[in-house]
Parts: C-alpha cells; sequence; structure tokens
C-alpha cells in the first residue's frame, strides 16, 4: 500500500519491507545494501528503499512473480 499518491514522493520501504517483496531475509537485504548492490538511503534510524526497486530485483531473481 503506498504511503502517499502524490506522484513527486517515492513510496519507500523498510528492509524488512523489503526483504518480505524480494522473498529474502532482512539481513540478505541489508548485505545487498552495503555491498552497493541495492540502493537506499539512510534516514533517521531506518534505511529506506524504494518500492519500485524492491520489486524490480524481485523480478530479476525469479522471473515467475510477473
Amino acid at each position: 500500500m503506498a504511503m502517499t499518491d502524490d506522484p513527486y514522493i517515492p513510496d519507500l520501504v523498510t528492509t524488512g519491507e523489503a526483504a518480505d517483496i524480494m522473498g529474502m531475509t532482512r539481513q540478505g537485504v541489508s548485505a545487498q545494501v552495503e555491498a552497493g548492490t541495492l540502493p537506499a538511503r539512510r534516514i533517521g534510524r531506518y534505511t529506506l528503499i524504494r518500492r519500485s526497486v524492491a520489486e524490480a530485483a524481485r523480478t530479476q531473481a525469479d522471473p515467475s512473480h510477473e
């Protein structure tokens, strides 16, 4: 569910939510962020990832999700 319908504000998810989308563990997502293979931003104590990036990563890992 989108946090906002404003097209200028991206739909962001936490590493835990991204893990659910991508079918991975939170630690696996965090490892990809730390390695620089998954773009993310640290905001306060949260690491946030664009939902579209997480969905694209899932599709690349498992094309059957389309």
